[in-house]
């Protein structure tokens, strides 16, 4: 009979797995649940399968693989036991190394050269179960947070569909026990509560703005915010290193044509090449017009 598989997520690593399930002769997909399932036609949604409720719907549709890709909702104990824990979840950052949420940005901000994705075995503590597969690439200088999530979701969804591939097959999958003396877990409250810190080193500073950068979007956690004399604000979208600097961490430097100049704790100089304000992208004349009145940052 054909192995029938619950997949919970949405965006491409989501649509990659339901794609891989139903063009195999061996796979039935049961439905693909998404934050924006409507209950009332499915009569079920994502918050259910950390509750009994979820049981009782994979219990009843016989799912034997739950698959969970791009998907934040736990998957609950009761769930586990009704499928004899046959779970597996895509995890978008290396295992144990970067449990949690929002792991793409810290790669970032922690100066990292090498990033990956992780198929791991759900059960237990949060990102903790066995490792299924895992595949590691090599992080550009420019990466910001937009581009690196977009990395992940690419790579991930392959190596997701190769790991179902190893499922419909019959085949057995190997695994692995993480060696969770090394885990460290990023929560959604570290990120959030993020602000710029002029004291720190003008390259940790630029990484921390690459980091935030989802350009055309709004990033999910924090935003590089740059506190004017007049109580203002604007927020970075990019910037790079500059020359030395005799002047305090926080203080304006100059104002030129690459950008605005602001002296960091290592008395080196972040030069700011975009910014917006009030809903306005400023870059270039317009940039420098705008912080032209200002002589300070807070």
């Amino acid at each position: 009979m054909p192995i029938r598989f619950l997949v919970l997520g949405e965006g491409w690593p989501a649509k990659r797995a339901v794609r891989t399930i139903q063009a195999h002769t061996n796979g039935h997909l049961v439905a693909l649940i998404s934050p924006s399932t409507d209950k009332h036609e499915s009569e079920i949604e994502l918050s259910d399968f950390n509750s009994a409720r979820g049981a009782e719907y994979v219990r009843k549709q016989q799912v034997d693989w739950v698959v969970s890709a791009n998907n934040i909702q736990i998957v609950g104990e009761d769930v586990l036991r009704e499928i004899n824990y046959k779970a597996i979840n895509l995890h978008p950052a290396p295992l144990p190394e970067y449990a949690g949420l929002h792991c793409h940005q810290w790669a970032i901000r922690n100066g990292d050269r090498l990033f990956g994705v992780t198929i791991h075995v759900i059960g237990g503590c949060i990102d903790s179960g066995d490792i299924i597969a895992e595949h590691k690439f090599v992080l550009s200088g420019e990466e910001t947070g937009l581009s690196l999530f977009i990395k992940c979701m690419g790579e991930g969804a392959s190596l997701l569909e190769a790991v179902l591939n190893t499922i419909l097959s019959g085949r057995d999958l190997g695994r692995r026990q993480q060696d969770l003396s090394k885990r460290r877990v990023y929560r959604h409250s570290d990120a959030i509560t993020s602000e710029l810190n002029w004291q720190e080193p003008a390259e940790r500073l630029i990484r921390f703005i690459r980091a935030c950068n989802y350009e055309p979007f709004a990033s999910p956690t924090y935003s590089a915010r740059l506190n004017l004399i007049n109580g203002d604000v604007a927020t970075i979208i990019s910037a790079i290193i500059g020359d030395s600097t005799a002047e305090e961490p926080g203080n304006f430097v100059r104002v030129s044509e690459s950008g605005i100049h602001v002296a960091a704790g290592d008395r080196r100089e972040v030069v700011v090449t975009k910014a917006k304000h009030a809903g306005i992208d400023l870059s270039g004349h317009a940039l420098a017009a705008f912080f032209g009145s200002y002589g300070r940052a807070a």
